[in-house]
């Protein structure tokens, strides 16, 4: 695998830069079987962060999560079209995305639609903080709420059997 070689002219280039390494960990997290693929996902990875970079706002979240978060997809999109020629094992990869995009399916009816809203919240990789804040919650408070969701959780699966 050869290194990128950046001559960091404009913004851009100095974030890519700096994060490239980010890049190459979500390349890395698929285990591809050869540095052919290896190489290919982190392209992918590259055109996205490129991509992702224009569209990133500071309100949403960090950074890096945002820009780990559209890496990550791409490459996994990637993988799903063109699973036949790559033969990875995504079966789990798949399900978790798949929960992940449709996750009021598998919720307990018995969640208050502030309960709800922190999951969303948390899944959309806001921070504890930033979720204190958006729901008007000190430390205390939101830690309640987690426990409360969790147990709500558990209840609800041990009654379904």
């Amino acid at each position: 695998m050869t290194k990128l070689q950046f001559n960091p002219r404009n913004k851009t280039e100095k974030l890519l830069q700096d994060n490239y390494g980010l890049i190459v960990s979500q390349a890395v997290y698929f285990k591809p079987k050869n540095s052919h693929i290896l190489e290919e996902f982190i392209q992918i990875g590259v055109v996205a962060f490129l991509k992702a970079a224009g569209g990133f706002k500071a309100e949403k979240g960090k950074f890096s999560t945002y820009i780990s978060n559209c890496v990550h997809n791409a490459i996994y999109d990637f993988i799903k079209k063109n699973n036949k020629q790559i033969h990875l094992n995504i079966d789990n990869m798949q399900v978790i995305m798949e929960i992940r995009e449709n996750i009021e399916d598998y919720l307990p009816a018995s969640l208050t639609d502030k309960e709800r809203a922190i999951i969303s919240l948390k899944i959309h990789n806001y921070s504890k903080q930033e979720i204190m804040e958006i729901m008007d919650l000190d430390a205390a408070g939101l830690e309640t709420i987690f426990k409360n969701i969790k147990k709500t959780i558990k209840n609800s699966n041990i009654h379904e059997d």
